[in-house]
């Protein structure tokens, strides 16, 4: 059974326990663990601190805080930083579907700026997708999901423009529901990295039909809803979508995964 963990009313995701004791990677040193003391994640903890300071969030209150947020900041960065790794090339695009106020969308192409001043690659761009607009029934197909129906109508585009002005020229911005909206030009030729976090299945599904071909041999596919329990629906979409896929897929106790491309030999 999915359980899960929870410590002062928080929520984390796959990992659930009855015990009075937190897990050992609460007791240690908190949920930021061993990277506060980690210059390599230094970039990525400016970064975090830079929105929850500076950030619009279009009036909506934070998803959690700032040192749960640390973590699935640090998650975010290592997808992006695992395809960079190992991409087949130097100029990395990355795709965001479900951009909300782009938090998310700052810390990976925080991430890619890090490695580009690493000389890791020589370009990198992202294309973000979104309604920037309430939930539509008609993607809300399953019961779990039929509560997100109208959600999100504050968002603002032109707020998140701004929010994400540092990565103007880094990025192109493509406003619409899914899927119409993914044939939108200019779309990309091939894709380093993807995070999809759209909390309903069917669009999940969508996105990844259109850019699945096109993610590189060993891209990588982040998961915000995969492990959340309002999200039962999307984790057996996508499992039922990677079955006769190579790769694997690596959950986290904060709900989100990652997926592993392992191409090789296919493209």
């Amino acid at each position: 059974m999915v359980e899960t963990f929870s410590l002062k009313d928080k929520s984390f995701g796959l990992w659930e326990t009855t015990s009075k004791t937190p897990p050992f990677w609460v007791q240690y040193s908190g949920l930021e663990g061993c990277w506060v003391y980690d210059k390599k994640y230094k970039h990525i903890i400016n970064a975090a601190k830079y929105i929850e300071n500076n950030f619009n969030n279009c009036g909506y209150p934070p998803d959690g805080d700032s040192e749960n947020n640390m973590y699935l900041s640090i998650i975010q960065s290592y997808a992006v930083k695992h395809a960079i790794e190992f991409s087949d090339y130097i100029d990395i695009i990355g795709v965001e579907c479900g951009v909300s106020f782009g938090g998310s969308s700052y810390i990976e192409l925080s991430e890619m700026e890090h490695q580009f001043s690493l000389s890791k690659i020589s370009k990198y761009h992202m294309h973000l997708y979104d309604s920037w607009s309430k939930m539509r029934g008609e993607d809300c197909i399953y019961k779990k999901e039929q509560g997100n129906i109208g959600n999100y109508d504050k968002l603002d585009i032109s707020v998140v423009k701004n929010n994400l002005d540092k990565f103007k020229d880094m990025i192109t911005y493509h406003k619409g529901y899914i899927p119409e909206i993914l044939d939108s030009e200019p779309n990309p030729s091939y894709v380093s990295f993807m995070h999809i976090d759209l909390n309903s299945a069917q669009p999940t599904i969508q996105v990844l039909n259109k850019f699945y071909p096109l993610m590189t041999s060993q891209g990588t596919i982040l998961f915000d809803d995969y492990g959340g329990k309002k999200y039962t629906d999307t984790k057996r979409e996508v499992d039922k979508f990677f079955e006769d896929k190579p790769g694997i897929m690596l959950t986290f106790t904060t709900g989100q995964s990652i997926y592993f491309c392992n191409k090789k030999g296919q493209i």
